[in-house]
């Protein structure tokens, strides 16, 4: 059961949702949770008491993540919670299961399995790296109950840190700038193919591999590891496209969408969601394309399109419609009807799928050495059906497949093709 806090020690607090959270609460669903999750794994079993007491410490010094969903009569908000969240045992489908529409419910959690830690988050919350500054202060507040000296904290949260009132901010709206125009409308995309598995199941299928083996790999064609990863993981999606709609007239080009964490571009501090979708394309219906084509059209795609221009022209787009006087004044019924419909096809339409790389976790060694590594699962997304996203720690880099379909094609070829490049694979799934 949750504990209820003296009211003295918490005040009571609204804030509105961030503009990327906005398009969620009308679109939730048992196949469309919103929810992501990143793990540790540990170098020892978790203290289940002591975790709790780690978790009950932290989430005071986050107060913007210690809410829960309201709907009022124009948006959702948070409200603040006047509870502390349980540490909960593991489930079999990750990234499922979460009622945060209901009062008191968290928009997060913390699970815990023999030695590993994961949190998992609502993207009406904060996105992946606010949830890994989360992380990494816990697991800190953790070992430093279990009688772990920490010298260096690095940019590690602690437990007695003030928070920044940036950390509030809604970074969107503060660097939104209404005379810029609204960029290009894009077209719908390719879609899997394949029916979904039975709802509250949720399938993943994560690869470990040495980073220095791909780095290896990625430095003689002279690209970034991500780069690598995300043209592979085009060309996992066309050998889909082509074995499973090769007569159709009307098919449509691939195109996968790649978070871009935006806190560094705009010196910002939020922790709440700040990252814009770019959308990168390869079109079969010209043929199909090589693995080197590919990594070319990635490799100048992320260094032509993240750029802080055109990022500043989607941040347009996307505040425009919620700042726009006449759809605030629409009641909420009615802005749910109109996010229903942009969702479903203006959205996540115009994306084949999602490739989501949170990069290199770094931790003082005093803390790094009590772990293993880190896992990063994607939310599950019925339009897009199966996600990739990426993380790493030290030489361990965990590839991760979300998927809401049985298949295995995407990730069999991607895989696969790591092996032919001479790159060991160690696979984990909770798929039957």
């Amino acid at each position: 059961m949750n504990k209820t806090l003296n009211n003295k020690k918490r005040k009571y607090f609204w804030y509105r949702l961030d503009n990327i959270a906005k398009i969620f609460p009308s679109n939730i669903s048992s196949r469309l949770t919103t929810l992501f999750r990143i793990s540790a794994s540990m170098t020892t079993p978790i203290k289940i008491s002591i975790l709790q007491k780690a978790f009950s410490n932290l989430i005071k010094r986050f107060p913007y993540y210690l809410v829960q969903l309201k709907a009022g009569f124009f948006w959702y908000y948070f409200e603040s919670n006047p509870a502390i969240p349980k540490v909960m045992a593991e489930s079999k489908y990750p990234c499922m299961d979460m009622s945060f529409k209901k009062d008191g419910v968290f928009p997060l959690r913390v699970k815990v399995f023999k030695n590993r830690i994961a949190v998992e988050f609502s993207h009406i919350l904060t996105d992946g790296m606010g949830a890994v500054s989360f992380l990494k202060a816990l697991i800190a507040e953790y070992l430093q109950l279990r009688g772990v000296k920490i010298k260096d904290w690095g940019d590690v949260v602690k437990v007695n840190d003030k928070p920044d009132k940036k950390e509030w901010e809604d970074s969107f709206k503060e660097h939104y700038n209404k005379s810029i125009p609204k960029p290009d409308r894009i077209s719908e995309a390719y879609h899997i193919p394949f029916g979904f598995i039975d709802k509250g199941k949720y399938y993943i299928t994560t690869g470990i591999i040495s980073v220095k083996k791909i780095k290896e790999i990625a430095k003689k064609k002279n690209v970034s590891i991500g780069e690598l990863l995300i043209a592979l993981y085009f060309e996992s999606i066309q050998e889909l496209y082509f074995k499973y709609t090769p007569k159709r007239k009307n098919r449509n080009p691939i195109r996968i969408s790649i978070p871009v964490n935006l806190r560094k571009m705009y010196r910002s501090k939020t922790m709440r969601n700040f990252f814009m979708i770019v959308g990168l394309k390869i079109d079969p219906r010209l043929g199909r394309f090589s693995f080197d084509e590919i990594l070319k059209e990635v490799y100048h795609f992320m260094r032509i399109e993240i750029n802080e221009k055109y990022i500043n022209q989607q941040i347009r787009r996307n505040v425009r419609g919620e700042v726009h006087p006449m759809i605030r004044s629409l009641p909420l019924f009615i802005k749910n009807i109109g996010l229903s419909f942009i969702y479903n096809f203006a959205g996540d339409n115009q994306y084949t799928s999602s490739f989501s790389n949170l990069g290199l976790v770094t931790l003082p060694e005093c803390l790094s050495d009590h772990i293993k590594g880190f896992d990063f699962y994607p939310p599950p997304n019925p339009k897009y059906k199966i996600s990739c996203s990426a993380i790493s720690f030290k030489d361990r880099l965990s590839i991760s497949f979300g998927k809401l379909i049985k298949e295995t094609d995407v990730e069999w070829f991607f895989f696969t093709k790591l092996i032919k490049m001479n790159i060991p694979v160690k696979i984990i799934t909770n798929k039957e």
